[in-house]
């Protein structure tokens, strides 16, 4: 027992740097799917940097020449997504335009899941690095994590 207290003591003493490298690590998931997009580790690293502080786990689905209504369809198969998840879907083209872009979550912001759909479908391209910092503030000013009880 007083080994685990003394590994969690070091994990919450751990410098930004070390926390952002220890994300890179061999137990990371990808959030961002399919894999090997462009700037994907920057929304990996924000998840592990945000995941605990905000009780937060951000997906991003990438759905290439595909209706808008698949965002519907993926709500529908997750059953809406777990309540700490926010879940940001958008379609692309072969060129990686931005043809649409949905979200879901079960956090009771809508003014957080409109600002990040508005802010996607205005990119030309999608640019996961120019996402990071500005969803990282988004989520920082707005999000709000729904409790258990709530959904019993």
């Amino acid at each position: 027992m007083r080994d685990l207290v003394r590994e969690r003591l070091e994990v919450e003493s751990v410098s930004l740097a070390e926390q952002l490298a220890l994300a890179e690590g061999p137990l990371q998931t990808p959030s961002v799917l399919p894999g090997g997009f462009a700037g994907a580790d920057h929304i990996d690293k924000m998840n592990a940097l945000l995941g605990r502080k905000h009780q937060i786990r951000v997906w991003v689905l990438l759905y290439r020449d595909q209706p808008r209504d698949i965002s519907k369809r993926q709500e529908a198969f997750w059953k809406g997504g777990n309540k700490n998840e926010l879940v940001i879907c958008v379609g692309l083209n072969q060129s990686d335009e931005v043809q649409w872009a949905e979200v879901f979550s079960w956090t009771k912001r809508e003014d957080l899941k409109v600002s990040v759909r508005d802010y996607i479908q205005a990119q030309k391209k999608l640019d996961l690095v120019a996402l990071t910092p500005w969803l990282t503030q988004e989520i920082e000013s707005k999000w709000e994590r729904r409790q258990f009880r709530e959904f019993s």
